[in-house]
This record gives structure tokens, sequence and C-alpha cells, in this order.
């Protein structure tokens, strides 16, 4: 049994890895900004009660407060991804990154600083039009891309500096049940069930898709794999990827423009196709004048962990849209434009 905290523990993939490390009979610490009676991931997957909850930010973090613990997963983010980054980047790089360094600024105080995994994001790689491995540099266009390929370079320094023992997950764009409604596939399905015309931006950028039962399974092949981030030999391997882990994919490693998804999620809601494509693409989209295009080469990262997807995207999305429609009541007023 170890002993885990989890930043950002109410967000989709905080609160999805707390149940995660509960089933694997762990103890699990959840700190976030959100009062814990509106943590309502944590409510509706049932595990409220079950974790010992600290309503507080990681930038007042003390060193008491990180220590002893066998595994720190650092969910917290303050802006997730475009527009808001666009719109506001003063607000999306301090909210992004400050979180992070009060974290680590608490670990490096402690004599033995316990591992940590930073949930990080091919945004921080969206620069290329190429193929993307671990050893891909960081190269961003996007005020959000930017915010986490700093703090990966500001988590593998610190590992550098201050011998805290890190790793760095690239996860593909998630999406799955109970994910958030401004993302492209929430925004989709519930245009969908209200029959709206949905206004579709950066029509042609693509993007890699992994569903969020996949995504677990990753974090949980790490743990195991790693014996919670204690395993030496296992260290040993990923420093010559400088601690960097290419986690996504789907089966088949399917990577489909914004037009071919939601076609699908039109396709299997069995729902006339609303779309319409707007000739108009967010900032960081377009890369020297075309849509983001990429493949990945996540060869190395699954021969490691000894894992494989097991979801195709529709797989994924039929579950997702199961969950939303389930749950259609809770949007209320909610709408589309």
């Amino acid at each position: 049994m170890g002993k885990i905290l989890i930043t950002g523990g109410n967000g989709v993939l905080g609160s999805a890895l707390s149940k995660m490390f509960l089933d694997l009979g762990d103890e699990v610490n959840v700190i976030d900004t959100v009062r814990q009676d509106e943590c309502w991931r944590l409510i509706a997957s049932g595990i409220q009660d079950q974790v010992n909850y600290n309503w507080k930010s990681s930038l007042d973090l003390s060193q008491d407060e990180v220590n002893g613990y066998d595994m720190i997963v650092d969910c917290a983010i303050g802006f997730p991804d475009r527009p808001f980054g666009n719109n506001s980047p003063t607000a999306a790089v301090n909210g992004n990154i400050d979180p992070a360094i009060g974290l680590l600024e608490s670990l490096r105080k402690l004599q033995n600083p316990p591992p940590v995994v930073y949930p990080s994001s091919f945004n921080a790689l969206y620069g290329y039009q190429g193929t993307y491995s671990e050893q891909t540099p960081a190269n961003p266009s996007s005020i959000y891309g930017w915010t986490k390929a700093a703090i990966e370079s500001l988590y593998i320094t610190y590992h550098h500096s201050f011998n805290i023992p890190v790793v760095v997950t690239r996860v593909g764009s998630s999406f799955g049940e109970m994910m958030r409604t401004d993302e492209l596939v929430a925004r989709m399905i519930l245009s969908n069930i209200r029959g709206l015309q949905f206004q579709l931006r950066s029509p042609y950028s693509k993007r890699l898709w992994t569903y969020l039962g996949d995504v677990i399974g990753i974090y949980k092949k790490l743990v195991k794999r790693s014996d919670y981030l204690h395993n030496n030999e296992f260290f040993d391997e990923l420093k010559s990827r400088n601690y960097i882990i290419n986690v996504a994919g789907n089966v088949g490693d399917q990577i489909l423009n914004n037009v071919d998804l939601t076609s699908m999620i039109s396709d299997i809601m069995h729902v006339e196709n609303r779309v319409v494509k707007m000739d108009y693409y967010e900032p960081g989209e377009m890369v020297n004048g075309n849509p983001i295009n990429f493949d990945i080469d996540a060869t190395w990262s699954r021969m490691l962990l000894e894992w494989k997807p097991e979801f195709t995207i529709r797989q994924g999305l039929e579950r997702t849209i199961n969950w939303f429609y389930e749950n259609q009541n809770r949007w209320g007023p909610w709408n589309v434009k």
C-alpha cells in the first residue's frame, strides 16, 4: 500500500487517478482549489469520502505537507488550452506555471523528496510537422503549449539541480466520461443532443485522441512497472529519454482532423451532421501556413511500460456519448454556439 498525493485531484485526470490508486489499495491525498463539497467528479465517482482532502493551492504547500509520500502526481493547472491562453496569456502563463513552482520549491527542501509525475501534453510539440517521439524537443506553437513545455523543462531542471525524481508523461488529446464541456468532443456531443448547428474552428488540424480508459491504463502500468517510481533500473531507462514518456494513442494510432472527428461523433449518435466548417484557425493551430499535422512513434515508451491501447477512438467515443446522454440534465441551460 502506497501513500499518494495528487494535486488538482478534482480535475478529469486527477479524479480518475484518485480512483485508480484507491482501487490499488493506496492511501490517496488530494489537494485542489475547489471546495470539497463542490468536487463533483470525486462525488460522482463515489470516492469523495475515501480521499484525504486538503482545500489548498500548490502555491502554498509547506515542506511538511509534501513529506512522507511514496509518489506525487501533479495534475494542478490553472487554465487549460485554447482559446483562453490566446485571449489572456498573462493569466495562462502565471496560472499554469506558478503551481508547479510552488510544489517543486516545497519538495527541494526535503532531504529525500518523493518521486513526482508531471502529466504534460503533445501541445508542447505542436510546432513541428513531423514524427513525435520522446526525443522530440519542445517547440510549442501556442501559449498553452508553451506553458506545458516550460513546466516540463522546469521539472527536469529541478531533477538535475535538486535531485528530485521526476517523470514527464506526454498525453495526447484525452476524452472520456466527466470530461470538460469546453473541449471539442464534449461540445460536439452536447450540440448534437440539443439538435444545434455546430461552428467548427480549425477544421483540418489533427489530434491524437486517447480515451480516458487508456490514459488510466497507462498510469496503472507506470505505477506497477516502476514500483511507484522507486525502481532504480526503471529510472536508468528513463534517463536515456530525459525522463519523458510518450503515453498516448488508440488502437491503430488513428490521428483525426477535427472534421473527421465530428463526423464520427454524429455517425455514432445517428444524427444529422450539422457542422459548419469555419475558415478560422486558432492562433497556434497553423504551422508554416498549414494546419497541424504529425505522426507519433511511441514504440520505446510502450515497450518500457509493456502497454498498448485497448480502445479505438470510436469505442471511446461510444462510451463518452453514453455518459453524456445519461448525465445531460447536469448541464441545465448550457448551450452550444
